[in-house]
This record gives C-alpha cells, structure tokens and sequence, in this order.
C-alpha cells in the first residue's frame, strides 16, 4: 500500500483524506453454509485454471535461450547466408568510415574487421547484429537521434554498420569486452534515443518486425532496508529528517542481528 502511495505521489493520509465517510469496506461477516459450497466450487475452479496456466520458463517460453528474427524478415533470401550479407555490408563501409586511412591503418582495420566477423560468425550472430542495424536505419529515417553505448560501442563492426558512432580503432576500444568466443552469450547493444519520441520507435518497430516477434521488457526492482524505509516515510508524509533517522536505526539493528548471532528481541533490550 505504501509503495502504491509513493509510486502515485500520494501519501497514505491523502488517501485516507479520500475515502468517504460511508465507506466502511468489505463486509466481514462470515460466509453462511449455503455460500460455502459456492466458495468451495469458486476455489476449485481457479486452483484447476492456476494449474492449467502453469508454463516452464524454459520449454514454454524459451527463457535463457537465443531467439532471433528469421533472415526472411531482414528481406534476406533463404538461400542466401546472412554472415555474407553482414560483410558486404561492413566492407561497403570501410571507405566512408575511414577516409583519412593510410595503407597501413587500412590494412589494421580490414584484419580487426575479419577478426570480428569471424567471432560474430562463430557464434552465430549475424542476423543478431542486422536486426539491430535495421533497427537503428528505422530509428534515423524517422529524425530521432540515436546513439550506442556502453561495450557495444567497441565493436568495428557496430560503427561499420551506422549502430555505433564510435570509432574503436581511434579510440583503442577492445571487442572482447562485448563479444567474445570465450563468452558465449547474446551480447547487449545498448541504444539511446529521444525519450519523448520513443512511442513513436515502438510503433515503427512493431509494424516492421510484427507484434509476434517484437515485445517490451520490464525490470523488477528489489527492496532493501534503506530503500524500503525511504519509500514508506514518503508515502507517510514522514519529514525527511525522521526518515533519515528510521534508516539509520534500521541499518544499524540489521548489523548488529547479522553479527552478533543474538536474537532481535536481545539486541533490542541492549
């Protein structure tokens, strides 16, 4: 109830302050013997529809292992392998890329390039990396600024392909920090974009790839004492010196509990 006050900018006295003075809330009568048999059929039916939609995570829905959009989707032929339509492309690049290269410089580049798409082909990624291209295309194509980050932003072949627009060779950035042989792991290509038209790369993306294919993640987010604390002082309306306080004891007894071996009602005593 607190965490839903805090995240509604709400504090639990505001929404005491709502509730009408008829309301009195569920009744708590118990059920009578009639009714039971009704409640029983009720809890029945929902434990056998429960049962029925049980799904394992790895066999139902395919969690930990690596789906990817068939080539057809990326308008590439059945016949044609996507690791060749990855290095077409990148090499088509290599000039407009690098224009100030000297023989030397571009013979550097061409080794780092096939040493990438040697892992990338390894691994079994090709179409990984054109999906995220022809996302990245459909994002510019719309205006909206766009950006790679984190590791991703060492791979010659993201900045090859228009994904990164960080030259690794200039700024001595290492692939395997990204994507290795050695991990053998769908790595993340992390993208930025304009927060206040990303609706608008959801809509475009959803109607390129198809809502089977594309869907939103969430993250979860765990409490822990400090974080717990700071959010139910909110949502009392606490002022934030006496919630800085409740951490402080908090964190303080929960030291004390883990490393003393005695338990809390002791400590408290203490």
């Amino acid at each position: 109830m607190a965490s839903l006050a805090h995240m509604a900018g709400d504090t639990l006295p505001d929404l005491r302050q709502e509730r009408r003075p008829d309301d009195r809330g569920p009744s708590r009568k118990m059920p009578s013997s009639k009714n039971h048999a009704v409640l029983s059929d009720a809890l029945r039916s929902t434990v056998a529809l429960a049962t029925e939609c049980v799904l394992d995570p790895t066999l139902d829905l395919g969690i930990g292992s690596v789906h990817l959009p068939e080539q057809t989707v990326l308008e590439i032929e059945p016949h044609v392998d996507p690791h060749t339509v990855l290095t077409e492309r990148c090499r088509a690049t290599v000039g407009d890329a690098c224009p100030d290269a000297t023989a030397t410089e571009r013979e550097a580049v061409e080794r780092r390039l096939q040493d990438e798409l040697d892992v990338i082909a390894g691994l079994g990624f090709p179409t990984y990396f054109l999906t995220v291209a022809t996302v990245v295309d459909l994002i510019k194509d719309l205006g909206i600024r766009v950006a790679a980050r984190g590791s991703g932003a060492g791979s010659l072949v993201n900045y090859l392909l228009g994904v990164s627009g960080v030259d690794p060779m200039r700024y001595g950035l290492l692939m395997e920090r990204f994507c290795s042989p050695l991990r053998a792991q769908l790595p993340d290509i992390d993208i930025d974009v304009e927060s206040a038209r990303r609706t608008e790369i959801y809509e475009k993306v959803l109607a390129r790839f198809g809502g089977e294919r594309v869907t939103c993640v969430s993250m979860m987010d765990s409490y822990r004492v400090r974080h717990a604390i700071r959010d139910v002082g909110a949502a009392l309306g606490m002022p934030p010196s006496e919630v800085d306080v409740g951490e402080e004891l908090a964190a303080a007894k929960v030291f004390s509990i883990s490393g003393s071996g005695l338990p809390p009602s002791s400590i408290a005593r203490k």
